[in-house]
């Protein structure tokens, strides 16, 4: 029970300093709503995982490459949940939960590289880069990738976009790609064309990388 407290703790220390491993001990409390929390920034300041500083805990490094390991398998988790196992129920985050604890470290590896590594969870919530997304491994073949990467002929699925200028957004929506349309790769050069249904769109290529979809062939 401890350990998965820690875990939890890590976590939203991680996602309270968005990525730099510090946070208010307040706030961190708030978050989780247990009276224990105190205990468990003792027991992770005896572990070795976090630096106490008046109102404030902060990450060692051991304590910082952890966290950001947890928040890295929860959110890929999130993403496989939502995007190919479709789960969008009000257990969505149990699941999650439930269903991470048994994703060792290669197979979140795996996993990453399946789904075209992404850049955010369902939440828009930045998932943090592994070794794979790094060195771009390319020995297992995406299901999800972003449409920039796939072959003229190519058919995909969308299932999301990374796209936050809300002009593109609706200009992409007005268009017809929208979640769970069905597209196809008409050329890529010298202009990126798709084609859904009867008609052909030209998109630049920007909004091509900012396009997810789940590859059928």
């Amino acid at each position: 029970m401890i350990e998965h407290r820690i875990k939890e703790v890590l976590e939203h220390i991680w996602t309270a300093g968005k990525g730099r491993g510090m946070a208010e001990m307040e706030f961190i409390s708030e978050q989780l709503r247990t009276e224990f929390t105190n205990k468990i920034f003792e027991e992770m300041n005896r572990g070795g995982l976090v630096n106490l500083d008046e109102r404030k805990v902060k990450l060692t490094h051991a304590g910082g490459e952890k966290a950001e390991l947890i928040t890295r398998r929860h959110r890929l988790a999130e993403r496989l949940i939502y995007d190919v196992l479709n789960i969008r129920s009000d257990k969505f985050e149990t699941n999650t939960c439930q269903f991470e604890c048994f994703l060792p470290d290669d197979v979140i590896s795996a996993i990453c590289t399946l789904l075209g590594h992404p850049r955010e969870c369902p939440h828009g919530k930045a998932i943090p880069m592994g070794k794979c997304c790094k060195k771009a491994r390319k020995d297992i073949k995406a299901l999800i990738a972003p449409l920039s990467e796939l072959r003229q002929g190519d058919v995909g699925r969308v299932v999301y976009t990374t796209i936050k200028d809300q002009d593109s957004l609706d200009m992409i929506s007005g268009i017809g790609i929208l979640h769970g349309i069905e597209l196809k790769v008409h050329q890529k050069t010298p202009t990126f064309v798709l084609q859904i249904g009867e008609s052909q769109i030209a998109l630049d290529g920007d909004m091509v990388s900012g396009i997810y979809v789940r590859c059928k062939n």
